[in-house]
């Protein structure tokens, strides 16, 4: 079911934003999909880390500050050296005008 409406988000088909609070593995093959072609970050800026462990402490801090999961920003891992699905995937999220900080 989270990984439906994982995919039905990106697709915009949900009427209000989806909060993703677990690690979601997307393959290059799904990245390729035509619905991932909309993809947005959350207010147009995308944080991209290496470190799984990076996305869990923004995790925490934001819940500790009382940060609805719906407001947290768009968090991008690369598990290391980006693998070709990130790389597609950043380049999309720029080219539907995010902003990336790594």
């Amino acid at each position: 079911q989270p990984l439906r409406e994982s995919l039905a988000a990106l697709r915009g088909e949900l009427q209000a934003p989806l909060a993703i609070t677990s690690v979601l593995a997307i393959p290059l093959c799904t990245v390729r999909r035509p619905e991932f072609s909309s993809v947005q970050a959350y207010r147009k800026t995308a944080f991209v880390v290496e470190n799984p462990t990076a996305i869990a402490a923004i995790a925490e801090r934001l819940s500790i500050e009382h940060n609805p999961p719906d407001r947290w920003p768009t968090v991008v891992c690369t598990s290391g050296s980006p693998e070709l699905a990130v790389q597609q995937l950043l380049v999309m999220l720029h080219g539907s005008g995010a902003q990336l900080y790594y």
